[in-house]
């Protein structure tokens, strides 16, 4: 698997077969070892690869809703020891979620995507998601990195190289009662309660969308340099597109308005919390999509109010010639300016075979493609926005507006977006809203 210092390339390369070895080893049968149920290890990865490394992780496996405790790197806060490797599962009882909170990580970094010594969190034993800590994020976080187990499993594994220690980390658990999910098995969506609901009889016609109509719709202006669009998922959380916050410092985050020259102090937020997904590929355009951490909670009003999200289950659900809406405030047309208001376009979902022949090999299962009436398109400024569609219940996301075409906006190429159904585990660790 991975020699001592063998560096890791990309996540979505190295990591996912890293990982199927901890699926492996995960004690799924209580009563026995981490690895009596597991297929034998490459040398590589063998423990005679780390002979001389400590003996770190442990089994949480019965584990109480009101517990909580501390998992730290070897010897922290002094530097951690060469050729770690330990893994922690955690494990509580069924109507429960177990929520990390890592305040302390300094590893050695993680330069153009190569990886020696990391941190992984993955809010369940199966390793579909996870996310990936590296390099000096400091002690005593102001903003902790958090994330919720989307079962009542998780697990935190932790590696060191041969070279350059360093401090390395500190995460607290809690477990914490389950959330109910507010909609039945028979619901055709998930979200939180009242999401996608608007004050119908206060809205009027028209393609600027008036106050009230979308009031899920956040604008985002990252370092004070570029604009995208969001949507409210939850009281503390805004989905968007992860090529919005990558690189990204700061976020001022503009909520409750449609016109952002009418924008008030009241819904007005900064954040330096993102989450992106751990398996972007900003060259690839992959995995398209973050979720950024508002300071406090908001109180949902008829002018905030979330959004509905996808079912699980539904990735393979035929879109094909779907009507939908996107919303933004993003440019009306090639050389123009942001626009004040929110917009909002009425498209079609084009069959992704259909969209490679814009886009070639970027088309993924993980995409929706779709095009207005005429031909026109989302533009710049609108990435980060919400493709959403409602027939008699609320209003439900389907995509998030990834990419154009090279040739313009409104050139007759149907627009990218990311598939949320693909993507409901992540949002879940990570805003902790339950899905079904």
């Amino acid at each position: 698997m991975l020699k001592n210092d063998q560096e890791l390339h990309s996540p979505i390369d190295v990591l996912a077969p890293y990982t199927a070895d901890l699926v492996a080893r995960a004690p799924w049968n209580p009563n026995t070892s981490n690895n009596d149920n597991a297929e034998p290890l490459s040398l590589e990865y063998s423990s005679r690869d780390r002979s001389n490394a400590p003996i770190c992780g442990s089994n949480l496996l019965d584990l109480k809703i009101g517990d909580s405790g501390i998992i730290e790197s070897p010897n922290y806060p002094e530097n951690y020891p060469p050729n770690s490797e330990c893994t922690w599962w955690l494990k509580s009882e069924k109507d429960a979620r177990i929520k990390i909170t890592c305040d302390s990580v300094t590893t050695q970094a993680c330069v153009d995507e190569k990886y020696f010594d990391f941190i992984l969190l993955s809010p369940s034993w199966e390793w579909k998601t996870f996310v990936v800590l590296c390099g000096n994020y400091g002690a005593n976080l102001k903003n902790p990195y958090k994330i919720t187990s989307t079962t009542n499993l998780a697990a935190i594994h932790f590696r060191s190289s041969s070279k350059n220690q360093f401090q390395g980390f500190s995460c607290k658990w809690t477990v914490q009662r389950a959330a109910t999910v507010p909609y039945s098995k028979e619901g055709r969506f998930n979200g939180q309660e009242g999401c996608g609901t608007v004050q119908l009889d206060r809205i009027v016609g028209g393609n600027n969308t008036k106050p009230l109509e979308f009031p899920w719709m956040v604008g985002l202006s990252f370092n004070a340099t570029w604009f995208c669009g969001g949507s409210l998922v939850s009281e503390k959380h805004i989905l968007t597109a992860a090529h919005c916050t990558h690189e990204a410092v700061s976020c001022r985050i503009f909520i409750g308005t449609n016109d952002l020259y009418e924008v008030t102090a009241n819904y007005t937020f900064s954040s330096t919390v993102f989450y992106e997904h751990p398996y972007y590929d900003p060259n690839e355009i992959a995995n398209d999509v973050a979720l950024i951490e508002l300071p406090e909670k908001i109180i949902f009003s008829d002018t905030m109010r979330p959004i509905c999200l996808p079912l699980l289950g539904e990735e393979n659900a035929e879109l094909d010639g779907f009507k939908m809406v996107a919303t933004g405030w993003g440019k009306t047309h090639d050389g123009s300016k942001i626009s004040p208001e929110l917009n909002k376009l009425n498209v079609t979902v084009v069959d992704n075979e259909k969209c490679k022949e814009s886009y070639g090999e970027i088309i993924r299962e993980t995409n929706i493609c779709a095009i207005g009436m005429e031909g026109q398109g989302t533009c710049q400024g609108d990435s980060g926005s919400a493709l959403q569609h409602q027939e008699k219940g609320p209003w439900v996301q389907e995509g998030i507006v990834s990419f154009g075409s090279s040739t313009g906006c409104g050139t007759g190429h149907p627009n990218g977006y990311s598939r949320l159904a693909y993507y409901l585990e992540f949002i879940q660790s990570v805003t902790g809203i339950p899905m079904h």
